[in-house]
């Protein structure tokens, strides 16, 4: 579960997939396996959220990483990248950012 602190350390990675919105429950069909084969149970990750913006061209995944190591070895497995590439966006980009302030 996805909980916002500035003390534990933990890395946010904010994923934009921008997609076609005709095929938007397509897309999130192909997420959900992508975390239930790939992501889910890997070491340190926290959580994956995803959010649908209201005209269905954009698909925004907020996930929370113990450590930037460990999302790096997630994000550079080949067996991940292979999958990642399969998934039917337009274009897609990953942000690394930290907590510097919460209330």
């Amino acid at each position: 579960m996805a909980v916002i602190d500035d003390f534990r350390g933990i890395i946010t990675v904010f994923v934009e997939f921008k997609i076609d919105p005709e095929k938007s429950e397509l897309v999130i069909a192909q997420l959900k396996e992508f975390y239930a084969k790939h992501a889910k149970g890997s070491t340190g990750l926290v959580s994956v959220n995803y959010h649908l913006s209201f005209d269905s061209s954009l698909i925004f995944n907020y996930a929370q990483w113990k450590t930037e190591d460990d999302f790096e070895r997630f994000i550079t497995d080949k067996s991940n990248l292979a999958f990642m590439k399969s998934i039917d966006c337009l274009e897609s980009k990953f942000t690394k950012t930290k907590v510097v302030f919460t209330t």
